[in-house]
This record gives structure tokens, sequence and C-alpha cells, in this order.
């Protein structure tokens, strides 16, 4: 449960972090970020709902 909450900022950390520094190489992780993201909230809510249940 502790490492579904972290997972989200550790992953925003990972992809914001090179955008001040490499914006031009940056641009396809922020491409890619959405899909990623979701995938990771779509896996917190199928761990949470399976310590719920």
């Amino acid at each position: 449960m502790y490492v579904a909450d972290l997972l989200p900022p550790f992953i925003l950390v990972i992809v914001v972090a090179p955008l001040p520094s490499r914006q031009a190489s940056a641009q396809p992780a922020v491409v890619a970020l959405p899909p990623l993201y979701q995938s990771v909230l779509q896996i917190e809510l199928i761990t949470k709902a399976l310590l719920f249940f």
C-alpha cells in the first residue's frame, strides 16, 4: 500500500527532473507520461481494491 502511494510522485520526479537541462530531448518523456501515469493509477486502484476485499 505504501509503495502504491509513493509511485506517482517518484515517476513525476524522474520524468520532470531532466526537463530544465534537456528540453528538446525531454519532449518524448512528456508525451509518454500520460499513458504511463494512467497505467500506474490503474495498478494503484487494483492494488487498493485487492487490499480492501
